[in-house]
């Protein structure tokens, strides 16, 4: 009989991540809090479509987060000519993400290798999980996601 083969997870895959306590869950509309929902035994949560997440290549967000920082920024010394760059390259660097996903549904895609960088896409709302360089309020030895 031949031993079970290990599948790698690949750019694309559609997880759900378990803990003991439970499966990580998202607030579907608000994703400003993650957390694990409690189950028992290895029953499904209820609304499991909510604890479905996506792994996608890591995207690209320097023009975007150049272009909200210059407008919250008070002292904006850009000329109209330089916002406009800004803001261009923006739709290039947003065209570009869309490309990439949408390339996950089209093409093979590689496994991911430890030390890859991922992101995980909430597939219920389409909003990405993005961690912070702050430790957690009650687990300190965790990041704040």
């Amino acid at each position: 009989m031949e031993a079970p083969r290990a599948t790698s997870v690949c750019m694309g895959d559609f997880i759900s991540l378990r803990s003991d306590e439970g499966y990580m869950h998202a607030q579907a509309l608000v994703l400003t809090r993650l957390g694990a929902r409690l189950t028992s035994g290895g029953e499904l949560p209820p609304r499991f479509h909510e604890h479905v997440f996506r792994v996608v290549p890591a995207l690209r967000y320097e023009a975007s987060e150049t272009l909200a920082s210059r407008r919250l920024s008070r002292a904006n010394s850009l000329t109209g000519k330089e916002m406009s760059d800004i803001e261009a390259q923006t739709r290039v660097e947003r065209e570009k993400n869309d490309a990439v996903l949408a390339r996950l549904d089209s093409e093979p895609q590689p496994e991911v290798l430890y030390g890859s960088k991922v992101q995980l896409q909430h597939v219920y709302s389409g909003k990405f999980i993005s961690g912070q360089r702050a430790t957690a309020e009650i687990q300190k030895e965790n990041l704040l996601l």
